[in-house]
């Protein structure tokens, strides 16, 4: 929801980017969950797995969505700043029950989601404990 209106095609920012998904909306978290899991089914081998929102803006307004974001983290809110927390708790909490819900099946598969810009810095959410590991130069690439 982006301006009162639930419309996956929305680009508030002119940043060329779809709206964000609704992430506290349960039929798109199982949504999510069963894409990855289908994704892993078909290709056996993966052992890591990229998942994370589209870049640019377009973020649900939602009051679900809104509520887990949390007060803000310093007093300097402004207008045109990147808050690097404001979509964290939102984001964790999505990442956090997808991975559960694809562990289910797939316990061995990693889920990797990156941080930057408005939701850089690890959540402050209940029960959430960030977990962090350095980019490594000697990973496989394709």
């Amino acid at each position: 929801m982006v301006k009162g209106k639930r419309n996956g095609y929305v680009d508030p920012e002119k940043l060329g980017h779809d709206a964000q998904l609704c992430t506290s909306n349960p039929e798109v978290v199982a949504e999510l969950a069963e894409s990855l899991t289908a994704a892993i089914e078909a290709d056996p081998t993966i052992e890591i797995i990229s998942f994370s929102p589209n870049d640019g803006g377009g973020f649900c307004e939602c009051e679900k969505c809104k509520a887990l974001d949390g007060p803000p983290r310093d007093s300097d809110n402004s207008a045109g700043r990147i808050t690097p927390w404001l979509y964290s708790n939102r984001l964790a909490v999505l990442n956090n029950e997808v991975a559960r819900r694809v562990a289910k099946r797939f316990p061995h598969v990693k889920i990797r989601v990156g941080a930057y810009g408005y939701y850089l810095l690890a959540a402050k959410h209940q029960g959430f404990r960030a977990r962090t590991e350095p980019a490594r130069a000697d990973l496989p690439r394709n």
